[in-house]
């Protein structure tokens, strides 16, 4: 072996080892908050397959078709048909799924380069950050929050505005994730930083 290349890999030993306990701590609290949308996605994603029939028959076409409104016909051009029920909540389904496993890729990720310089260890954490903003889109716009609620009118009806309330609550989860994922990336890489001027 090279004096060079004996040199290259005590510093890649030096970099995988030494991880103080204020960055260890972050670290650990990333991989963490990662798990809050994988669970949340997976869960969700199999709850409604679970529950595919019932959930299709009481909740997701008369949402669609604007069953609760029969008597305002001013907003039956809104509506679709009960075929467009299955397809409309296979995609959000699917949507869901994906949060979850962007997000287990990126817990993965986090957990393989733990001990890894910063900056590989922050390019796993931001899969994290783009699970939860995903999720938030999927929660907060797709079907949930602004197309069921406001476009579907789920608000008018006693039996379906809990949907809209869920919805906000798994939007509002997941930007606390994103907030915290960030708040904890700036951290790391602040701390990289005045490591590296100091030494």
């Amino acid at each position: 072996m090279s004096k060079a290349n004996g040199r290259d890999a005590k510093i890649k030993v030096c970099a995988m080892t030494t991880l103080g306990l204020p960055a260890a701590v972050d670290r650990t609290l990333a991989v963490m908050l990662t798990c809050i949308p994988m669970c949340m996605g997976v869960l969700a994603f199999t709850n409604n397959i679970a529950d595919w029939t019932g959930t299709l028959s009481h909740v997701i076409r008369p949402l669609l078709t604007l069953e609760a409104l029969r008597d305002m016909p001013q907003f039956s051009w809104r509506a679709l048909s009960a075929s467009w029920a299955p397809v409309c909540y296979g995609f959000v389904t699917s949507i869901e799924l994906v949060v979850g496993i962007v997000a287990f890729v990126a817990m993965v990720a986090m957990l393989r380069r733990f001990r890894a310089p910063t900056t590989l260890f922050v390019d796993a954490c931001q899969w994290a950050q783009r699970s939860c903003t995903l999720g938030i889109v999927t929660w907060l716009f797709f079907f949930f929050f602004v197309v069921a609620g406001d476009w579907f009118l789920a608000w008018r009806s006693a039996t379906l505005i809990g949907i809209q309330r869920d919805s906000l609550m798994y939007a509002a989860a997941t930007a606390f994730v994103l907030i915290a994922l960030r708040a904890t990336e700036a951290r790391l890489l602040r701390a990289d930083n005045s490591g590296r001027s100091s030494s």
